[in-house]
């Protein structure tokens, strides 16, 4: 139970503290930031980054995995 009551003070205060720190964040004067502006890429290659980020991460930890419940 007490679980629960913890999750729903955390949900409770992640939406209340939201909009004072992350708002400014948003708004800022740097526009629309994403992950391709950041690093000047195109959309193409970062798509094929974090694709390739994803399945290099899946097949690591099937490796250890693997390994530790063997």
């Amino acid at each position: 139970m007490i679980f629960i009551v913890g999750f729903a003070v955390g949900v409770i205060v992640y939406a209340e503290i939201y909009t004072l720190v992350f708002e400014p964040l948003l708004t800022g004067g740097m526009g629309k930031m994403t992950l391709n502006n950041l690093f000047s890429v195109s959309y193409g290659v970062m798509v094929l980054v974090v694709v390739t980020v994803a399945f290099g991460t899946f097949y690591l930890l099937g490796k250890v995995e693997g390994k530790l419940y063997k």
